[in-house]
């Protein structure tokens, strides 16, 4: 496998506000055993302002060629064109610290003083904590897993420095287990939203979600939880106790917003706006380090403190092996035969809405300098 990179400047005819949806097709081929030549065409909609409704299309058509420092084989050669990298993977791999979830037992002893829990991370002020969720009830494993992620978007400079701390997965669950355990999560880690795929097999965790839940292993009743999005009048509808407390957005993916879902993750994590857990053997370092790994004895405890990290290089793997497609002009990302994308679907959700709350605080922001300015003025 060998990456090529390219870059080019387009100029626009108008002033550009902001892209509101974009896909990259091509029409390369191997010329010979060390030239590939042909077209990157880029295509999509933007905006003069932020602010406006209407949108101008563009689609601009690139030439490129391109020379290799070695010979290949063409019959089995293929050119693909990649969304993420290894390279641009690792480079936001900074954060050392995972989140650590509690034995059943553990969160007995410390739910009523969690700050003395040996590895709790504390909730900063203003501190928004989101845990995302992409769901799989068939135990197979050719099915994807569900898997969970959270994240934490702390307010720095007017946007929010986005950390994702914890990432975790199950295989082969009933919904009612995996309703359980997303309660548990949200609940141990202080979290504000929960960030649910309510298409497909979804749905049945959404209803489960919607009345109260009790979990025996650590003698809590969670509350019943509906939509925070009340313009999506289905779950609205669906959500069985009156009382429910809103805590879920609930996510639907037409081919359009799967698309700017991607594009979104793309982006974030290209600018490095993205703190990903670093590599597990970084983690191991850190481990031993802060906490004396290798003296402890509890294997439960171990597999605990190590997940984060392990889960985190899944993600990359997954990531790095999806192929991009087009889809009715829009970007779509496939796993390859064998593979999943269950942590990158997880992960574009939760980023997706953090993106949206990012645009509510800045908007939030600027309104009140403009009241400020108006009242002094």
């Amino acid at each position: 496998r060998k990456n090529v990179s390219f870059e080019k400047r387009i100029d626009f005819p108008t002033m550009v506000g902001e892209i509101s949806a974009i896909s990259l097709e091509e029409d390369l081929k191997f010329i010979n055993e060390s030239s590939i030549e042909g077209n990157l065409i880029l295509s999509g909609k933007y905006k003069l302002t932020e602010a406006s409704r209407l949108e101008e299309d563009f689609n601009y058509k690139l030439p490129i060629e391109i020379s290799l420092t070695e010979k290949l084989d063409i019959s089995t050669s293929k050119v693909e064109i990649s969304n993420f990298t290894y390279k641009m993977m690792d480079r936001v791999r900074t954060n050392s610290k995972a989140f650590v979830c509690m034995s059943d037992e553990e969160y007995i002893q410390y739910k009523d003083c969690r700050e003395k829990y040996p590895y709790y991370q504390e909730k900063l002020p203003n501190e928004i904590r989101l845990l995302c969720m992409d769901v799989a009830v068939i135990e197979s494993s050719k099915n994807d897993n569900t898997a969970f992620f959270i994240i934490r978007l702390i307010p720095d400079s007017g946007r929010y420095t986005i950390i994702v701390p914890y990432a975790d997965s199950m295989h082969g669950l009933n919904s009612i287990a995996q309703t359980k355990r997303m309660k548990q999560l949200f609940y141990e880690f202080e979290c504000d939203y929960m960030i649910l795929d309510t298409q497909g097999v979804g749905i049945s965790i959404f209803d489960y979600a919607t009345t109260e839940t009790y979990d025996e292993n650590r003698g809590v009743t969670y509350p019943a939880w509906t939509v925070v999005n009340p313009e999506d009048i289905k779950m609205v509808n669906r959500t069985v106790d009156r009382n429910a407390v809103p805590v879920i957005y609930s996510v639907k993916t037409p081919i359009q917003l799967k698309s700017a879902m991607f594009s979104n993750m793309r982006d974030l994590i290209t600018d490095g706006r993205v703190n990903l857990l670093v590599d597990s053997q970084e983690g191991l370092d850190y481990l031993m380090k802060n906490y004396q790994y290798y003296k402890i004895e509890d294997e439960d405890l171990k597999k605990r403190l190590m997940n984060p990290y392990v889960q985190t290089n899944r993600l990359v793997d997954e990531a790095i092996s999806l192929e991009q497609v087009v889809t009715q002009g829009y970007i779509n990302l496939k796993e390859k035969a064998g593979n999943r994308k269950d942590r990158v679907m997880s992960l574009a959700y939760g980023l997706w809405y953090a993106k949206l709350l990012e645009d509510q605080y800045i908007n939030k922001q600027e309104t009140n300098s403009l009241l400020d300015w108006t009242f002094f003025g």
